[in-house]
């Protein structure tokens, strides 16, 4: 047990085994008051989290960000601070973000709390979105008979534009054209 002739007693660095009953007894002149016993518990620190989520998002994606602790208490806090909401508290590990975009793009931190006690942050979690190419133009030469060749044509000239390179450099990555003849394969 824990004993003190301290006005103001102290336990140093309490742990969870010194959650208990305290009684509090006042002498004067050698004679004692009556008891007066408190409750006391100590809870732990939560550890500190660790975000975790895609490396990064294509536009209209679902955003979800997941804490690496999860709390088991009756009333957890999961405080995440984020560059389009600030700071909101939930009390599931999970984040739903809502559908990746431009706003959503930045720095976000979590910090936990559990029984009054708060951990430390977590480190910054960098949310990157990536746009999504324009969807090219497709041809084919349709009907074709049997033993013919399929032709299938792209147009990369809007795809080119958003990537930021060549018509050319993009035709020689993407192979713009396409045949296939089934009796012989692709050629």
């Amino acid at each position: 047990g824990f004993t003190s002739q301290e006005l103001n007693a102290r336990i140093l660095q309490p742990v969870q085994q010194d959650t208990g009953m305290y009684t509090l007894t006042v002498s004067l002149q050698g004679c004692p008051s009556l008891p007066f016993t408190i409750p006391l518990q100590f809870f732990m620190i939560p550890e500190q989290p660790v975000i975790t989520g895609e490396p990064f998002y294509c536009s209209g994606d679902s955003v979800i960000l997941i804490s690496s602790v999860t709390l088991l208490s009756q009333n957890p806090a999961y405080m995440w601070t984020t560059p389009a909401s600030g700071q909101l508290t939930l009390s599931t590990p999970e984040y739903y973000a809502g559908q990746a975009s431009g706003t959503l793009q930045g720095l976000y931190t979590l910090t936990l709390e559990e029984n009054g006690c708060r951990s430390l942050p977590s480190e910054p979690f960098t949310l990157e979105v990536r746009s999504r190419p324009v969807i090219p133009g497709i041809r084919g030469n349709s009907p074709v008979c049997f033993s013919e060749t399929i032709r299938l044509e792209a147009d990369f000239a809007e795809v080119a534009e958003a990537a930021g390179v060549g018509i050319e450099t993009l035709k020689q990555r993407a192979n713009e054209l396409h045949e296939f003849n089934p009796m012989l394969g692709h050629r």
